[in-house]
Order: structure tokens, then sequence, then C-alpha cells
């Protein structure tokens, strides 16, 4: 396949647009001599900016957004056993698609739309929370929530790096008392304005709305004609 892509792309000028630049280095080396490479980040719907406004208060509770299979949930249930009971849960939404055992410390939502994370849970969420071993592109969701000014605690993977910024929007952690550490700081109603506050700020300002998105799109385009 990527001969044959090699081959369409020598026919005209080209431009190859990754929403992450995780994506470049490789994508020069499959293809910088036949195409720019030029990261173009997505946008964001702005229902999710409106939900940054709610009181502080209300964020209670932890959230994971994600398919649950192995390689997603990483050492999820491992390392937060300490840190949840059952008057405390951990709260997963997504499809249990391997039928993984869930802990009784966790509850589990299954599938939700777009629409019910945005109106009952994303205003209650205090850190939205992905330690997945997968090989990630740039999660949608991770954006969504920086909008709604959540921050994020996630795991080392390129994807995550290139979106939270360590210690300003969340957390990048590697280890079980890295993540222990970024959890007890998010408890703290100080850190976590701060970093709510950074989040939404980085959200509008890197991502903005979809129409904001369909812009820089136009302008790749331009400079092809």
């Amino acid at each position: 396949m990527r001969f044959l892509l090699r081959a369409a792309l020598k026919t005209n000028r080209c431009v190859l647009a990754p929403n992450a630049s995780w994506m470049e280095p490789r994508l020069k080396d499959f293809f910088g001599d036949v195409a720019e490479i030029r990261t173009t980040n997505f946008g964001i719907d702005a229902k999710w900016f409106d939900l940054g406004n709610g009181p502080d208060s209300d964020r209670e509770l932890y959230l994971c957004v994600s398919r649950v299979t192995k390689n997603k949930m990483g050492p999820l249930f491992q390392w937060s056993k300490e840190l949840f009971s059952r008057s405390n849960p951990l709260h997963l939404v997504g499809p249990n698609q391997e039928q993984l055992s869930i802990p009784e410390w966790v509850e589990h939502h299954g599938p939700l739309t777009g629409e019910v994370l945005a109106e009952s849970w994303f205003p209650k969420t205090k850190a939205l929370i992905s330690l997945s071993e997968h090989a990630e592109g740039r999660p949608q969701v991770m954006l969504e929530a920086m909008a709604a000014g959540i921050p994020i605690i996630g795991s080392s993977l390129p994807a995550h790096r290139c979106t939270i910024d360590h210690r300003k929007t969340g957390f990048l952690v590697d280890t079980e008392a890295a993540y222990v550490e970024a959890v007890k700081n998010l408890d703290k109603a100080k850190i976590r304005k701060f970093m709510s506050k950074n989040a939404s700020a980085v959200a509008r300002d890197s991502y903005g709305s979809w129409n904001d998105c369909a812009g820089r799109f136009r302008a790749i385009y331009g400079s092809l004609l």
C-alpha cells in the first residue's frame, strides 16, 4: 500500500496532514520526498467549551472513557485499587469488548453517547484518566475534556505526550507512584483549578472549533493552487 500511495503522490502536489505531531517523523521517512507533511489539528465541538464554565465544587469524580480491552485499560485497575472504593468509585464509560473482569470499586456504565457525557458526566468530572497501552492517534475525547476544563492523567504514549502538557493541563505517568501522586494532586482544588483553566485555554487556542479546523484545511488547499 505504501508503494501505491507513493506512486499516487508523485502525480500531484500533495500535503499529508496528520492530526498529531508524533506522526510526522514516520510519514516523512515514507513520503517526505513526494509530499509535504504538515500537522493540522482537528477541532472541537462548541458544546464542550460551554462546560468549562460550571462550578468547581460540582467536580467530584474521576472518569475513564474508553473501550474496555486489556490494552486500552493498561494498568488502570492495578494502579487504582488503593485510591478508589465502593463509596468513592472510579467511573468507567465504554463497551466491555473483551469481557474483562471489572473490580467492584469501578462503576462501569457501558457505552454512552456524547450528549450524555456532556450533560451528565463531564460537568462532574475532576479528571479524565487514560492509562492506555494501545496504539492511539490523538484521542478526541481528550480534546473534548480539555475544552470542558477537565485535566487529564495519561500514560506516556506518543499520542498523550503531544496532547497533555505535563503539570500544566494534566499529568503524564509511567509508574504507579506517579499515577497515585497525580490523583492526589488533582484532589486539591487549587491545583485542579490551575490545570482546568490551562486545559480550556490550550483547547481554545491550539484546536478551536471545527470551523477553525476547516479554515486550516482551506489554507492547505489554497497553498496547493
